[in-house]
């Protein structure tokens, strides 16, 4: 079975990329807002050299105040970085995604599916991107915590021709636990069940005491169904 394990690459596992690429790891995410440039060049480097695709965080309208880059800079850096993929987060429209691709040309933009006009304009988007991610975290603000596992079903069920990844919330209990609770366990299997092409996890391997251990778990998971 073909699943995209995405790792969130920071502190906890800066160190450790050889051994989350053998437990899994597919492909390894920077955040432009986190980290200074030389971090970023040097967790690039590593992971050009074990061959683990690369893929950055495009800001979008994100409003927090950490977010000081704009999507130009940061796709600029991730060209620089050799990134092959470049996740925008907020995004609302094909057209949006257009620009963008005729701006920087030969790049591959993965919308990042945030909030319910994201939703809305789902289907047209696929014109435009092979890749979308679903943050669980952000979706919740703008449709509420009891509509997401619907939410969720629909994003995976439009998506059933792309390639459909899930974030937020994907095993954080291991940020400080050596393993999973039952209920993030049964989320993973119901995400491998109900079609996702793979997860992005985020502070479980950014900050997260047990990085390696994570990443094992879910390829673990994902090889038993």
């Amino acid at each position: 079975m073909s699943f995209d394990i995405i790792c969130t690459i920071g502190p906890s596992s800066v160190d450790y990329l050889p051994e989350m690429k053998d437990a899994g790891m597919t492909i390894g995410r920077l955040n432009m807002a986190h980290g200074d440039l030389n971090w970023h060049a040097k967790a690039a480097r590593i992971l050009r050299e074990l061959d683990v695709p690369i893929m950055i965080d495009i800001p979008g309208i994100k409003t927090r105040p950490h977010e000081v880059i704009s999507d130009n800079v940061a796709i600029t850096r991730g060209i620089g970085l050799q990134a092959s993929h470049f996740a925008f987060s907020f995004a609302h429209s094909a057209d949006q995604i257009q620009k963008m691709k005729d701006r920087f040309r030969g790049i591959s933009i993965t919308p990042k599916i945030e909030d319910t006009l994201g939703m809305e304009n789902l289907t047209e988007m696929t014109g435009v991107a092979d890749s979308f991610i679903l943050d669980r975290d952000d979706i919740i603000s703008s449709i509420g915590r009891n509509r997401l596992l619907v939410t969720q079903a629909t994003f995976l069920h439009l998506l059933y021709k792309s390639t459909a990844y899930i974030a937020s919330g994907i095993m954080e209990s291991m940020v400080d636990s050596p393993s999973p609770s039952q209920l993030e366990i049964l989320d993973v299997q119901g995400l491998v069940r109900a079609g996702a092409d793979g997860v992005v996890l985020t502070a479980s391997t950014a900050i997260g005491k047990w990085p390696v251990t994570t990443v094992h778990m879910i390829s673990a998971l994902v090889n038993e169904e």
